[in-house]
């Protein structure tokens, strides 16, 4: 339903507003960033591995990427990043970099900076979208000047037993809120068989505030802060499985010609292309190797006993091989497995 009510705009934007689209581009790597003049949003693109020059978008780029949304708060009103009547809007490509301005009714002048930079931490297989936002008070009194960021994740939304994940929790499939001041996760993912994308909110970025996991449809509201519920499904009256990610940074209090500038970046993961595997690791996180269980027979054991063993070494080579690819099973089979292994080398103990 979203998408269906944003293409219908999109359409009537486009007859209504006959001016030639201007779109910018920039390349790196296997990456593509496009941003749209028609609406001041940009989306990330990955060169597909189907098919010769197809770009895939990273998160969802419906109607010229206009789910994807920045806004500024000015003391107690909220004004969205996008192109409006009233609102001045000029995107340009300087070097390597494309530039997005606004200005917001002479109160406001708000760039944002899109470039690719290396991955100084090794987590992506590539660069990162580094964007950056400057705001200027060009009023003539103090303002409190806020910036929040609306990313409408796309890959993980058919995987229901993990649409969207971090670096500390394997699957995210509810409402969940993070502070980053507390909690120890660096980045969401969301990823399909073939790709990841990654929101860093920590790591060489200005960390937000709060950041929050939801439905699309209740992260976008005109209210500065969203009401997250723990636990609540990423399901709407209108809008099914259709999860985005929030980030809120902190309110400052800006002087006349005062700046502020927030940095936040997007990366990607490529399964097909990488021969390394994915692995994200945190600061809190360290690489901890499974040991496998093996019992080893002794002088003392009877015949009965090393049959037993023998039982036993084959189930664990089970489990080994079970772990190794747990989809060939069903988790009440891998259970029942392990109970026989822990009754068999617990019988055996007894009798020793």
């Amino acid at each position: 339903m979203k998408k269906v009510i944003l293409v219908c705009f999109s359409f009537l934007f486009f007859i209504f507003n006959l001016t030639a689209d201007n779109v910018i581009e920039l390349n790196e790597g296997y990456l593509k960033l496009k941003a749209f003049d028609r609406t001041g949003s940009f989306c990330l693109y990955q060169l597909s591995t189907n098919g010769k020059n197809n770009y895939v978008p990273l998160y969802d780029d419906v109607a010229y990427g206009q789910t994807n949304k920045f806004s500024v708060l000015l003391d107690d009103k909220i004004y969205r990043l996008e192109r409006k009547l009233g609102k001045p809007l000029s995107i340009e490509k300087i070097d390597n970099t494309c530039l997005i301005t606004f200005n917001i009714k002479d109160r406001l002048h708000i760039v944002q900076r899109l470039s690719f930079i290396p991955d100084e931490y090794g987590n992506t297989i590539g660069p990162l979208l580094k964007i950056e936002t400057t705001i200027e008070n060009t009023q003539s009194k103090e303002a409190n000047v806020g910036l929040r960021a609306i990313f409408d994740t796309l890959l993980g939304e058919h995987n229901k037993k993990a649409p969207l994940a971090t670096d500390l929790r394997e699957a995210i499939v509810s409402e969940t809120s993070f502070n980053p001041k507390i909690d120890r996760d660096s980045v969401i993912i969301s990823s399909n068989a073939e790709s990841a994308c990654m929101f860093f909110f920590k790591h060489g970025v200005d960390s937000p505030q709060q950041v929050y996991i939801a439905n699309w449809e209740r992260l976008n509201t005109r209210k500065w802060l969203p009401d997250v519920v723990e636990g609540r499904s990423f399901n709407s009256k209108y809008l099914h499985d259709d999860s985005a990610c929030l980030f809120i940074w902190p309110i400052k209090k800006l002087k006349p010609t005062e700046v502020m500038t927030i940095t936040t970046t997007i990366g990607y993961h490529d399964f097909v292309r990488s021969s390394k595997g994915y692995n994200i690791k945190s600061e809190a996180e360290e690489e901890v190797t499974p040991q496998k269980r093996i019992i080893e027979p002794t002088e003392n054991m009877t015949e009965e006993q090393k049959k037993n063993y023998d039982y036993i070494q084959e189930l664990l080579n089970r489990i080994h091989a079970v772990e190794d690819n747990p989809d060939v099973i069903s988790d009440d089979e891998i259970e029942d497995l392990t109970d026989q292994a822990d009754n068999a080398i617990k019988d055996i103990e007894e009798h020793k």
